[in-house]
């Protein structure tokens, strides 16, 4: 997932000096590619909430384990939000007010 928001990173920088009739385009491939991105990080996120739920009945200590990793703490990064957070950052940082992109990400 991390390398898909590269890429698309990478698309939103490619877009200047673009031409008009483009870039729309390729702001809707981008958008359709983040939306695709963000459906997968919201998958991994119910498998890994699932994940812990089965597990603390039977190993409590790893369910917290894992929940606590895909929440993130203090030490580490929110596994479950990073993601999401970063596709979220990209969105806002070229959609302009009258941009074809949903603002709802």
């Amino acid at each position: 997932m991390a390398r898909e928001q590269q890429q698309i990173a990478e698309g939103v920088k490619g877009l200047e000096g673009t031409p008009v009739e483009s870039r729309v385009d390729k702001i809707q491939q981008l958008s359709d590619r983040k939306e695709t991105l963000e459906s997968k990080a919201a998958a991994l996120e119910n498998q890994l909430d699932k994940t812990a739920s089965d597990m603390r009945r039977t190993d409590p200590d790893a369910a917290r384990k894992l929940s606590d990793a895909a929440r993130g703490d203090a030490r580490q990064p929110a596994a479950r939000h990073d993601p999401v957070q970063r596709a979220r950052r990209f969105g806002r940082a070229f959609r302009g007010p009258r941009s074809p992109i949903s603002s709802s990400a």
